[in-house]
């Protein structure tokens, strides 16, 4: 069990400053405040973030427990959040990039590992379409 607790505090019409674990993050909606300057990503971007982190220490934790060398480990993802009929939904591919040399039954361990114990990725799967896959660079 992980119990966490976040504090976020309205600091104008649409700037969110949130505190976590000691850090501190700025949320605004930059498109509905056209005038101002951004100061930080949307809540959806925040969610895109977390679930970037995620992967990308999950990743980490299985080449690390395999002892695959690597010297990197990147995470885009591409992520579109749809108002369906009853909520809103979240389609979302990442891929994580990697130089471990990895062979196919390596990385289809690698993609079951990390969907299995990448917590953010499992708590927003029911509802929502998320795929992984990883691609070898160099």
């Amino acid at each position: 069990m992980s119990i966490k607790h976040v504090t976020a505090q309205l600091e104008e019409p649409y700037i969110v400053t949130a505190t976590s674990e000691g850090f501190t993050y700025t949320m605004d909606y930059a498109d509905r405040n056209p005038e101002g300057e951004s100061l930080g990503t949307s809540p959806t971007g925040m969610l895109l973030t977390a679930l970037s982190g995620c992967h990308a220490m999950t990743a980490r934790s299985f080449l690390s427990g395999k002892k695959i060398p690597f010297s990197k480990l990147i995470i885009e993802i591409n992520g579109e959040f749809t108002n369906g009929r009853k909520n809103w939904q979240l389609n979302a591919n990442v891929t994580i990039k990697t130089d471990a040399q990895l062979d196919d039954r390596q990385m289809e361990t690698m993609e079951r590992f990390v969907a299995r114990n990448c917590t953010v990725s499992s708590v927003l799967q029911t509802g929502n379409e998320i795929t992984a896959q990883i691609e070898l660079i160099r």
